[in-house]
């Protein structure tokens, strides 16, 4: 079995899938990475890193990251960090497809529609990857990630005050459709050593956060089913994330 996620930028997949992710490679799938860009404008440290460092040092720790998980190295899309707006979704959608025609996955997780924080560049990889996935008859099962089932309250209260989120959201939209889960031990192991790859970003978050709050927050991933042929996947991966 092959599994793809389509990112944003580097850090997304092991904040909000990495223990699925994770878990389908001690499985023995093969599971590829997509990134659309290198997250040159992400969040500084007192380093001082200029754009262009920022964006090898977060492209070294993408690599880190998904060794951690089991992953294969990352195919990367090259877009500007928070440019993915304004892109050409037609040449993005081709863009994805072309990954999607090479690997032939059997899953594909990527964002939800509101893009997890609403972050436009989250947004725009949504639009790009359902595109694709339309383009192909809509046969693969299609995974986005959420927040608000799973997520603690206080968790994502802390977030807002080092502006994680975009205005309005989360917007709590899912109506219960989202399906949510508790890694067990060794998947959150997995996952927490895989965010302490990205070092650059996630330092600010755990220290809003706290450890206890850190751990916590990791420890629980949500997903809803983007398209109908996602939906047993559902049920399917409960059991096996789950404690």
């Amino acid at each position: 079995m092959t599994v793809l996620g389509v990112w944003a930028h580097p850090d997304d997949e092991s904040l909000l899938a990495g223990g699925l992710l994770a878990e389908f490679a001690r499985r023995g799938c093969d599971v590829v990475t997509v990134t659309a860009t290198a997250g040159e404008h992400g969040v500084t440290d007192p380093s001082g890193d200029t754009p262009a460092a920022l964006a090898t040092r977060r492209t070294r720790e993408l690599d880190d990251a998904l060794t951690m998980l089991g992953a294969s190295p990352a195919v990367h899309l090259g877009y500007g960090d928070g440019s993915c707006a304004e892109a050409t979704e037609r040449l993005a959608a081709h863009l994805v497809g072309r990954v999607i025609d090479r690997i032939q996955p059997d899953l594909i997780v990527t964002f939800d529609a509101d893009g997890v924080t609403g972050h436009p560049d989250h947004r725009a990889v949504h639009r790009w990857v359902r595109s694709a996935v339309v383009e192909r008859g809509d046969r693969i099962p299609l995974l986005g990630t959420a927040t608000e089932v799973v997520w603690p309250a206080d968790g994502i209260e802390r977030l807002h005050r080092i502006d994680a989120f975009w205005p309005g959201y989360p917007n709590w939209s899912h109506d219960g459709d989202g399906f949510g889960v508790r890694l067990d031990h060794d998947l959150l192991e997995c996952k927490l050593a895989a965010l302490s790859c990205h070092a650059s970003q996630m330092g600010r978050v755990a220290e809003a956060l706290g450890p206890a709050h850190f751990a916590d927050l990791a420890a629980v991933e949500c997903y809803v089913a983007a398209n109908s042929q996602a939906r047993h996947h559902l049920s399917q991966e409960s059991t096996a994330l789950a404690a």
